[in-house]
């Protein structure tokens, strides 16, 4: 049966289902009385699903729905109780405002500029992580040139195809063009090594860095910039986030990610090449 993509339900509160930080993923949106599933197994355009009111048991059902239905999520899958819970607890996900993102020279007409919104405006984001070596590191550190920070989640499908392209994208790039980092957005456990080399084994993305946000719940620099997976964050040469690129992008010239795109290489190429800002 075919289903829905599974940002068409998480996306204000993808980390409330799978990381279990509840108060914080609830913040994105207002609550609601409930909304009906619509004919073919979705909710309406607006909305997000949480966990909050399931019972331990039924959040389990739920994280191993999501993990079987493989980045597409019908609710006439699920049992009609958990399904009746989740869609009575649903909540109003509000505009973004987004607006769009300033690159540098005549990159603004790049196809792939359509794909970027800018980063809010205020503080800018700013998050720890930890690097491959063991050391912690804030994203304000990656100075000297363009880094795109790709966060993902063993959990994640969309992401899982987004690393095997950007880990094809990093080898094509020229050296030292731009930074390529794979930021991991799960609480650490002991078995999180394990599952984080499966899962970019399955992927064909081994050779992409772990990386690992350094927060308690291991989703800070996430909930940070809305709270919604995969997301790619453009980190300019001063270390300040200069652009970011929200949810799953397909490849408009064939299969996988936007990554695959030779768009993308151009994109990436040019950016390099633009000069340091004074």
């Amino acid at each position: 049966m075919p289903g829905h993509p599974l940002n068409a339900f998480l996306a204000g509160a993808v980390c409330a289902v799978l990381l279990g930080g509840l108060s914080a993923c609830d913040a994105p949106g207002a609550r609601t009385e409930g909304v009906a599933m619509t004919p073919d197994g979705g909710i309406p355009p607006g909305y997000s699903l949480t966990t909050e009111g399931l019972t331990p048991e039924q959040t389990q059902q739920f994280k191993d729905a999501i993990t079987r239905a493989g980045g597409q999520l019908d609710l006439r899958d699920l049992p009609p109780d958990l399904r009746a819970a989740l869609l009575a607890n649903a909540v109003a996900t509000p505009s973004s405002n987004t607006r769009p993102a300033d690159f540098p020279g005549d990159l603004d007409a790049h196809p792939m500029a359509g794909r970027f919104q800018a980063p809010p405006q205020g503080t800018p984001l700013d998050g720890a992580f930890v690097d491959p070596d063991g050391r912690t590191v804030r994203l304000s550190d990656l100075r000297g040139g363009h880094t795109l920070v790709s966060v993902w989640a063993t959990w994640c499908a969309p992401c899982l195809v987004e690393k095997r392209d950007l880990a094809a994208l990093k080898q094509r790039l020229s050296a030292g063009a731009i930074r390529i980092v794979s930021l991991q957005s799960e609480r650490n456990a002991p078995d999180l090594g394990q599952r984080t080399s499966q899962a970019l084994a399955s992927a064909g993305a081994e050779g992409m860095p772990k990386w690992r946000d350094a927060s308690p719940e291991g989703d800070a620099i996430m909930m940070a910039s809305g709270g919604q997976l995969p997301l790619t964050l453009l980190i300019g040469p001063d270390g300040r986030e200069i652009a970011r690129m929200v949810g799953s992008h397909i490849n408009p010239d064939g299969p996988g990610s936007v990554w695959a795109s030779p768009q993308a290489l151009d994109f990436l190429t040019a950016l390099a090449a633009q000069p340091a800002p004074p």
